[in-house]
């Protein structure tokens, strides 16, 4: 069993996650310094859509209120901009906002932006209108994502055909927002993914506490936490709010 364990991370990163502009642009951008004080090596930065088919109602609700209030694409750039040097900055969006702005030019500006990479739930495999080359083209990273149920031989084809360093991993089936329950069976989906691969493994949605956090520190490489962030930002959007909400769910006893 020890030698199993070994090949996990006992100490995992942390993938923070903010929606640009909310509640507004200075106070996104605080909450994101907070989140990388506190510790992030990964800060996720979602651009708002209005039928985002992935999020649950607390992220919906944000997304919907950022929209109201005349969101640009631009200002997710700018964002990444002015924190790609403190945290290592992923924009997360949709297929059809990259569409609709134009596949080359959205790349190019992120990538000047300095994006890290890019997380889109909806952009399966052989159905991306060049997407992946073009981001192959400007050396952005797609971080592709695992999900429950998926057939073995369709991960593996994702591992084989992804440069990315990242896989990010479902925790479960649904919507994000929705407390994921860490059993024995999530534990045997991410030691079966390990021995598939040597990528870091990125696992989110539904991380809302230290204790799962802790649950799944021989087991995830990187946790992912998005409405965790977005319902504390909600509340209080400060730097040291969220330098601490940070650390009490990576590093509390």
């Amino acid at each position: 069993m020890k030698k199993e364990i070994d090949k996990f991370s006992s100490n995992p990163a942390l993938m923070g996650h903010i929606i640009a502009n909310f509640p507004n642009y200075e106070l996104s951008l605080k909450a994101a310094k907070g989140i990388i004080l506190g510790g992030a090596e990964f800060l996720e930065i979602q651009i708002p859509f209005s039928d985002s088919n992935a999020d649950g109602v607390i992220i919906q609700e944000a997304c919907e209120e950022v929209l109201k209030n005349d969101f640009q694409i631009q200002d997710a750039f700018k964002l990444v901009k002015k924190l790609n040097l403190e945290s290592k900055i992923i924009l997360m969006t949709y297929a059809n906002i990259i569409y609709q702005y134009g596949i080359e030019l959205f790349v190019l500006e992120a990538k000047k932006a300095g994006s890290y990479g890019l997380i889109i739930p909806d952009l399966p495999l052989g159905e991306d209108e060049g997407l992946r080359e073009i981001a192959k083209k400007y050396n952005l990273f797609i971080i592709e994502l695992i999900t429950p149920n998926m057939p073995e031989t369709r991960i593996k084809k994702i591992i084989h055909q992804t440069p990315c360093d990242i896989l990010y991993v479902v925790a479960r089936s649904g919507i994000t927002g929705d407390k994921t329950v860490i059993n024995q069976n999530l534990i045997e989906y991410l030691k079966k993914l390990k021995k598939l691969t040597n990528k870091r493994l990125a696992v989110g949605f539904g991380i809302q506490s230290h204790k799962q956090v802790h649950m799944l520190k021989n087991y995830a490489d990187i946790i992912v936490a998005g409405s965790y962030f977005v319902t504390k930002i909600k509340k209080n959007s400060s730097i040291e709010t969220l330098k601490t909400h940070t650390e009490m769910l990576m590093n509390q006893a």
